[in-house]
């Protein structure tokens, strides 16, 4: 009786064997993937339910003067505010008065409700403040192409043109409307618009760095940190942007 050996045959087999580990894991990493998209859209639906129910509250303050036209200072008296279903407030005992001519920094982490509590600020003392984002003076960068500009770090110093917005802070000081710039978050851009702002008797600014800047740090009176968990404002980021 005579055998025949052919080593070829382990090769393909051999062979096979690898194919079908490299389809597996491809198979696997995919798999992977779809399950963190799922994870990320349920918490942001969640975070979205979250913000829409914030938004829908109605606030039951009263207000100050029964006057057409309101006048005088911004007061807070141990203000504190939550958002709904957070374990701790973002603000917290907060007490001063603005009086006219004075300006007020607000800062805090992206997604940690400083805009919410700028439209909250406008809504209660309307007619009495001017409120200016740090966000819409980031730098313009037409000589870089959309690709690059995504690449930029926006959470660094020198992303922002400070310079010009202390001249915005001084003239609206002095009683002197400004055309403030109007950052394109799509884009990654400074748009083309400007938003003409009035002088009011208090100035708020918002953003992440406004107090990194000496200069510009010096310009405030009242200065204010909106607190609020890493998680909760990761969420707000995924669903606004």
């Amino acid at each position: 009786m005579f055998y025949y050996y052919d080593p070829t045959y382990w090769l393909i087999l051999i062979g096979a064997v690898v194919a079908l580990y490299n389809y597996m894991s491809q198979i696997l990493i995919e798999l992977i993937k779809m399950a963190n998209l799922i994870v990320t859209i349920a918490k942001a639906v969640a975070c979205g339910n979250r913000i829409s129910a914030v938004l829908k509250l109605e606030s039951d303050q009263e207000n100050g003067t029964d006057e057409g036209k309101l006048s005088g200072s911004v007061e807070f008296r141990d203000v504190s505010a939550a958002y709904a279903g957070a374990a701790s407030p973002s603000l917290e005992h907060i007490s001063f008065r603005a009086e006219p001519g004075q300006c007020i920094g607000i800062i805090g982490g992206t997604g940690s409700g400083k805009t919410t509590l700028m439209n909250n600020l406008i809504s209660r003392f309307e007619g009495m403040v001017t409120v200016i984002s740090h966000d819409n003076y980031y730098k313009r960068h037409d000589e870089l192409p959309f690709e690059e500009r995504c690449k930029l770090n926006y959470d660094h110093p020198d992303a922002f043109d400070n310079a010009l917005l202390i001249y915005h802070l001084q003239e609206l000081k002095a009683g002197r409307a400004i055309d403030c710039p109007v950052y394109d978050y799509a884009n990654h851009n400074r748009s083309n618009e400007v938003q003409h702002i009035e002088p009011a008797p208090v100035l708020i600014v918002e953003g992440i760095l406004p107090f990194v800047e000496p200069e510009l740090c010096a310009l405030f009176d009242y200065k204010i940190y909106v607190d609020t968990d890493a998680d909760e404002r990761i969420l707000r980021r995924l669903v606004r942007d």
